[in-house]
């Protein structure tokens, strides 16, 4: 696996994009690698450019102690930027995780992403497969096999520096 690094994520972490053997070639891969030594993937994108659009046909998270890094949330961050760059909106793929579902909702919630495609999305169980019934509660549910919406699209790609969710203020003592 060749990469090549694309941007910092403080001091330890790294997004490089890497080349991956029987990939399709309009499939772009990032990973979070480690910074010192370039490997143990941490989380990674998978981006496909469809006309206007700069798909997230993929993102995981591999260990569930990273997910509270917000590897996911940089990696579409970094999408993001890219979809700026390009001149395309960054979107959701018509086949979806809970997890993915719960980001793009927030989004959505937050004015940052809307739905851009009628129709249904495919629900995506894998991810969340070994969770406990209770985890699973906690996230948003499909109806039957499908979400509602096909698609999301970040609203103004340029204008959205941040994918991050809205911190709790602490109490004042």
């Amino acid at each position: 696996m060749r990469c090549r690094v694309r941007k910092p994520l403080g001091s330890e972490f790294v997004i490089s994009q890497c080349e991956l053997p029987n990939t399709a070639r309009e499939v772009e891969t990032y990973f979070v690698l480690d910074a010192a030594t370039q490997s143990k993937p941490k989380a990674l994108i998978a981006l496909e450019e469809r006309g206007r659009n700069l798909v997230v046909t993929a993102i995981d998270v591999k260990e569930k102690a990273d997910m509270h890094r917000r590897f996911g949330t940089r990696l579409y961050e970094y999408a993001n930027e890219l979809a700026c760059k390009r001149g395309l909106v960054l979107a959701s793929d018509a086949e979806r995780s809970q997890y993915a579902e719960s980001f793009w909702r927030k989004q959505k919630a937050k004015g940052r992403a809307e739905c851009i495609a009628k129709g249904r999305a495919v629900f995506y169980a894998e991810p969340t497969r070994l969770l406990s019934a209770e985890a699973r509660a906690k996230l948003p549910q499909p109806e039957g096999d499908s979400w509602p919406c096909k698609r999301y699209g970040v609203t103004k790609p340029c204008a959205v520096t941040s994918l991050e969710g809205v911190r709790r203020q602490r109490r004042k003592r």
